[in-house]
């Protein structure tokens, strides 16, 4: 769910008791670890130094800059680094560990849309089905560059711009554009996806031109995860129940390809119309 309130989601929610994961929306151009710890304040009794609260990917900052946050540009904040698949192996073994004297232990990834697709895919597991004592919270400003199969597993929680500081004085806030999709799963998804019967011949020679040209399981996969994505924006900007179908097509291929289906055949089964 999206809120564009913080103080009225979290009035609802007053302790670490769900065991849903979150997912934090925040204001570009802000620190997203020093807005983990203020979102810790307002639900639980987390301190920041507690030895239960792990910053997966977060990089060292320096503790005078966290004290002069209004006078910082946060234009350049580099507070965190892209979660690899390595480093999510490494997590689940962590998750595992009891807490030390926390009731739960939390783990926050910063920054997930800077993860790599195959990096996010791999942390689904642990998004959906955290260990009983774990905590898992992970934030954004770039909502369109995480995964619709991550988003649907968390509580999306939406900082608004009032509750940050996201501008030095005297400073305009400029907003930073969006990331733009691949141009050809864009085109892919024009092509297969929409349109009238009347262009079924010229589909069938695109999708066998398709499935031939994405036959290895890493490109193919990365095409999928590409759609999902693009899909995904589309149905937000516009809901269509043809763009639901198009989602739901796109996951199971997916699940196909990382279950080791034949590549050509998952795409064929993707690529022809129905």
């Amino acid at each position: 769910m999206h809120n564009s309130n913080f103080s009225l989601w979290y009035a609802n929610i007053q302790d670490m008791s769900s065991d849903m994961s979150v997912l934090l929306l925040l204001p570009a151009n802000t620190s997203h670890q020093a807005q983990v710890l203020k979102y810790l304040e307002k639900i639980s009794d987390v301190k920041s130094n507690s030895p239960d609260l792990h910053f997966v990917n977060a990089l060292p900052v320096d503790s005078s800059e966290e004290k002069n946050e209004t006078d910082r540009s946060w234009s350049s904040i580099i507070d965190s680094e892209p979660l690899t698949i390595e480093r999510v192996r490494d997590l689940t073994q962590e998750m595992a560990l009891s807490p030390y004297q926390e009731k739960y232990s939390t783990f926050v990834i910063l920054r997930i849309d800077s993860a790599s697709l195959p990096a996010q895919n791999a942390l689904l597991k642990a998004v959906e089905e955290p260990p009983a004592h774990v905590r898992l919270i992970l934030t954004t400003s770039r909502m369109e560059q995480v995964l619709p199969t991550i988003q649907s597993r968390c509580v999306v929680v939406q900082i608004p711009e009032s509750n940050v500081t996201t501008k030095t004085a005297g400073e305009s806030t400029k907003k930073i554009p969006e990331d733009p999709i691949k141009t050809e799963a864009k085109q892919i998804y024009n092509l297969l996806f929409l349109g009238n019967q009347t262009a079924r011949t010229g589909k069938y020679s695109a999708a066998i031109t398709l499935a031939e040209k994405y036959k290895d399981r890493e490109p193919a996969l990365q095409l999928v995860q590409d759609l999902l994505l693009f899909v995904h924006r589309q149905n937000q900007q516009q809901p269509q129940t043809k763009n639901v179908q198009v989602l739901q097509r796109l996951i199971a291929t997916q699940s196909m390809l990382e279950k080791n289906v034949n590549v050509r055949l998952a795409m064929e089964e993707l690529f022809f119309p129905v």
